[in-house]
């Protein structure tokens, strides 16, 4: 099975000289009234060489079905998204992938919400046949001498944090998962911050505090957060 990158958004930063591409790869199939290109796995002719075995797990998977998606790679399974962020020089070569990291540090962490939609009554593992946690936005920013870069998981409701210094071995410092701060089902609908969408950092140098910050603004919740960012890389509510 391969994924389709479709990143949602593109942030770029300068090493030695050299610019780089970050993109938050979402996934988004064109599905509506009168077009779709989407079909479950199960309900479609499979390329030669997958089980019967591999057939039935990944039945309710969501693939492409696009001409043009099918003719170039006849022997691959499409989904949509890459479920990563990635970096890639400025000619497009890829140098870094996240893979799977995200959707496993999801699930070691907050397990119940492994690959759960945004809304308040998610339930686990309701998103895996369509694009995961699905990485919507990212923002870099300097941070002491270190380049940082903030992915945000819409359906998964999380923050990410990873150093990018080193474009090509970049390392995770921190999750924050914006369901954290409710403790009970009566707090869910006043607390938790749901569907990070759009961000925004804030340099020490132009900050209010002398700090450097990070804006978030949660779709589903409507709510706006802002974190302190430590020089560990650690992000502290405000």
């Amino acid at each position: 099975m391969w994924g389709l990158y479709q990143p949602d958004a593109i942030a770029t930063m300068q090493v030695d000289g050299e610019i780089y591409l970050l993109t938050a790869d979402e996934g988004d199939p064109r599905d509506c009234r009168g077009h779709s290109e989407v079909k479950k796995a199960g309900k479609t002719k499979l390329p030669n060489g997958i089980s019967e075995q591999d057939q039935k797990r990944l039945a309710r998977l969501e693939i492409s079905v696009s001409e043009v998606d099918r003719a170039r790679y006849p022997d691959r399974l499409l989904s949509f998204g890459g479920r990563s962020f990635s970096i890639r020089s400025a000619d497009g070569t890829l140098v870094f992938d996240s893979g799977d990291r995200l959707e496993r540090e999801v699930a070691r962490r907050w397990p119940a919400h492994f690959n759960s939609s945004n809304d308040r009554n998610a339930e686990m593992d309701d998103r895996s046949h369509k694009r995961g946690p699905e990485p919507e936005g990212i923002t870099v920013g300097q941070v002491g001498d270190r380049t940082l870069a903030f992915i945000a998981l819409e359906r998964a409701s999380v923050i990410a944090v990873y150093d990018v210094t080193d474009p090509r071995q970049p390392a995770l410092l921190d999750m924050v998962s914006g369901r954290e701060s409710s403790q009970s089902k009566s707090d869910v609908q006043n607390k938790q911050d749901l569907g990070p969408e759009t961000m925004a950092f804030i340099p020490a140098s132009r900050s209010p505090t002398g700090k450097p910050l990070l804006l978030v603004a949660f779709e589903v919740s409507g709510t706006t957060r802002l974190f302190e960012v430590r020089a560990v890389g650690q992000l502290a509510a405000s």
